[in-house]
C-alpha cells in the first residue's frame, strides 16, 4: 500500500484500510451498487467530520484512516480543493456476480498541482488560484468502487484503493503547506491584532510617561505576553515560552513519544519531498487513544541542513510567534492560535515538530509531556 504523505504536519497516513461501508437496502441490483458507490463518496470526497463519524458508524472502517481523513480535513488548502469535488457514479458499469459488485466512477477537482506552480507555494495564493480556476481546467480521478453484498447491504472492500488514488496525490503535491500553510495564512490576516498589542501598551507608555522606571518594565515583560494574550488560546496557554539546547535524536524523540503513550505508534515516511535537505530520517509519532496531537521527527546530513529546513518553514512565523530563538546550532518556535498550535525544536541535525488541532487540556498535558520528556523546558 502507498505512502506518500505530506511532511509535518500534517500529516499521518498510515494507510490500513481493509473494509469501509457504504451500506444501503437495494431495490434492484443496479441501484443498490450504485447507491451504495455514492453513500461512500458523499461522505469521504468533502471531509466532513459530521459525515466522516456517521461513516465509520456501523462499519469496518479503520479507526487511524478516521482519524487520518479528520486531520487532513482539519487544512484549509485541502478544503479548498475537495469542496469543489464532484464526482459520478456510472450506473452502467455496474457488475455483480454472486455476492460481490463493483461500479466506475469519476470524481472532478480542481488541478491543484496547476495552482500550486502559479501559487508558487504560498497558501494564500493556492486558495485563490483554487477559487478562480474555471472547471474546464478541472482534473478527473477514475474509481473503480468493489463491494461485498450480504443481506441486501453492500460493504466496500478495496476502500485502501480508492483513497490511494483519490487522496495520496493531492497531499503529496501539497506538501508541507497542507499543515503549517493554511494556518500561517490564517494568522497573516490575525497580523492586525498581533500589531496591535504593542499599540496596546502605547496608553500603558504614555500614562507613566513621567516615570521612566514605569515604562521600561512593561516594555520588557509586555511582547512576551500579549501574543497568548490576544489569542482565544489564553485559557490554555503553553507554559513555556522559550527551550534550552539538548542532544535531540531518534532515541529521546521515541522516548517522548512513548513517555505520552506506550502504545503510540511511530512510523517511518519517505523522504521523497525533503531531498533539497538532505534529510536522512523522517518519522511520524501518534497516540493510540488520541490522535489529535502529531510528532514528527527528522534527521539530517549536517547542523546546516536541520538549520536551513528551521529557518525556512519557520520563517512566515517568526513575527507572530509567541516564542522563537535561533542559534548557530539549535532554535526553537512556538505558534499558538485559536485553532492550531505548532512546536518546531532543532538542536544539531535533528529535528522535530509537534502539531495539534485540539485545543483542549488532554492535547496540552500530551504535549506537556513530550516537551518535559525530551528535556528542553
Amino acid at each position: 500500500m502507498k505512502k506518500n504523505v505530506s511532511k509535518v504536519a500534517c500529516l499521518v497516513l498510515s494507510l490500513s484500510m481493509v473494509a469501509s461501508m457504504a451500506a444501503c437496502k437495494k431495490s434492484e441490483k443496479k441501484s443498490g451498487c450504485v447507491d451504495a458507490a455514492e453513500n461512500f463518496l458523499s461522505s469521504i470526497i468533502p471531509l466532513n467530520e459530521k459525515k466522516i463519524k456517521k461513516l465509520a458508524k456501523g462499519s469496518d472502517l479503520d479507526e487511524d484512516i478516521i482519524n487520518n481523513l479528520k486531520v487532513h480535513g482539519q487544512s484549509e488548502m485541502v478544503e479548498a480543493v475537495m469542496e469543489k469535488a464532484t464526482f459520478e457514479v456510472d450506473s452502467d458499469s455496474v457488475e455483480e456476480k454472486k455476492k460481490k459488485a463493483s461500479c466506475s466512477a469519476t470524481v472532478t477537482m480542481p488541478d491543484y498541482e496547476d495552482a500550486m506552480e502559479e501559487a508558487d507555494g504560498d497558501p494564500d495564493e493556492f486558495i485563490d488560484a483554487i477559487e478562480g480556476q474555471k472547471e474546464k481546467n478541472y482534473i478527473s480521478v477514475d474509481l473503480e468502487l468493489e463491494f461485498e453484498v450480504d443481506d441486501d447491504e453492500y460493504v466496500l472492500t478495496n476502500g485502501d484503493d480508492v483513497y490511494d488514488a483519490l487522496f495520496d496525490p493531492l497531499f503529496e503535491a501539497l506538501g508541507s503547506y497542507q499543515v503549517d500553510g493554511p494556518e500561517i495564512s490564517e494568522e497573516t490576516k490575525d497580523t492586525t491584532p498581533a500589531d496591535t498589542t504593542p499599540a496596546d501598551t502605547t496608553p500603558a507608555d504614555t500614562t507613566p510617561a513621567n516615570t521612566t522606571p514605569a515604562d521600561t518594565t512593561p516594555a520588557d515583560t509586555t511582547p512576551a505576553d500579549t501574543t497568548p494574550a490576544t489569542s482565544s488560546q489564553a485559557a490554555l496557554p503553553f507554559p513555556f515560552k522559550s527551550f534550552k539546547k539538548v542532544d535531540l535524536n531518534e532515541d529521546l524523540f521515541t522516548k517522548a513519544v512513548k513517555a505520552v503513550d506506550p502504545n503510540a505508534s511511530i512510523d517511518d515516511f519517505p523522504l521523497d519531498d525533503m531531498t533539497e535537505y538532505n534529510t536522512t530520517k523522517y518519522k511520524m509519532g501518534t497516540s493510540a487513544t488520541n490522535w489529535s496531537v502529531m510528532y514528527t521527527y527528522y534527521e539530517f546530513a549536517s547542523a546546516d541542513d536541520a538549520h536551513k529546513y528551521f529557518e525556512d518553514t519557520c520563517a512566515l512565523m517568526q513575527s507572530i510567534a509567541s516564542g522563537y530563538g535561533l542559534e548557530s546550532d539549535y532554535g526553537y518556535l512556538i505558534y499558538e492560535s485559536d485553532s492550531m498550535d505548532i512546536i518546531y525544536y532543532f538542536s544539531g541535525n535533528a529535528m522535530t515538530v509537534v502539531v495539534t488541532f485540539a485545543l483542549d487540556q488532554d492535547a496540552f498535558d500530551q504535549i506537556n509531556t513530550f516537551v518535559n520528556t525530551l528535556g528542553i523546558a
